[in-house]
């Protein structure tokens, strides 16, 4: 993992040195979830990307960036020992995230500076800290969150959450490391952007199976920028 984030930013600053680089910020907003039987969360994104010509025409450029994401599900469950009632859980994951996206541009008319934007590759990203909070309507509209980090180690969930009413559930630890690819496509005005961004993991967050499958990390944002 560490050498994948070296050769990252090694390639990024060695382009960076013999191109006109330019630079911007990016923040967007959407929704997240894992394959397998879960619902989707509210997800974000905010952090830093370049934009690093590979044609004189500056038609390719290599697009890479660094991020915070957001990441996560939901999923409808049951909670309690003796007295078994209807749960939500919400599970965050919290990554820091780099998209290695070749794009390519479609300039409208060069004496406007606006145009389009289509950008697809891979991404690598580290899980920080993973939690799941959970919120009983019968009890009072209990809501509490459980103590385990995902990304340090299984979390049972007391043993008091069930994914069906006769099976308790336990998350398996996950894996720090998740890489994917991801497509976006961004709208250029000036110096600002609007677009959108679907990206899919390839990397199984674990080893082990939950809630019946190897869940993989799925996210849509739509986002702004300003380029400077």
């Amino acid at each position: 993992m560490k050498k994948l984030w070296v050769i990252g930013i090694v390639l990024i600053s060695t382009l960076g040195v013999s191109a006109q680089v330019e630079f911007g910020v990016k923040a967007g907003v959407g929704f997240s979830t894992l394959s397998g039987p879960s619902e989707m969360r509210l997800a974000y994104k905010v952090g830093v990307e370049s934009y690093i010509p590979l044609t004189r025409q500056d038609n390719w450029t290599f697009n890479p960036g660094l991020f915070f994401a957001a990441k996560g599900m939901n999923f409808k469950g049951f909670y309690g020992k003796e007295q078994i009632v209807r749960a939500n859980l919400g599970t965050y994951l919290d990554y820091l995230e780099m998209p290695l996206y070749i794009a390519y541009s479609l300039k409208f008319d060069r004496r406007m500076p606006a145009g389009i934007f289509f950008k697809a590759g891979p991404y690598i990203a580290y899980g920080l800290i993973g939690k799941t909070q959970i919120e009983v309507p019968d009890f009072e509209n209990f809501r509490g969150t459980f103590g385990t980090n995902h990304f340090a180690g299984a979390c049972d969930y007391d043993r008091l959450v069930r994914y069906k009413e006769t099976e308790t559930v336990t998350m398996p630890p996950l894996h720090r490391f998740d890489a994917g690819l991801g497509v976006a496509v961004d709208f250029v005005v000036r110096h600002l952007t609007m677009g959108m961004e679907c990206t899919y993991g390839l990397t199984p967050l674990c080893a082990d199976m939950f809630l019946g499958a190897h869940p993989r990390n799925v996210m849509c944002i739509f986002n702004v920028g300003y380029r400077f």
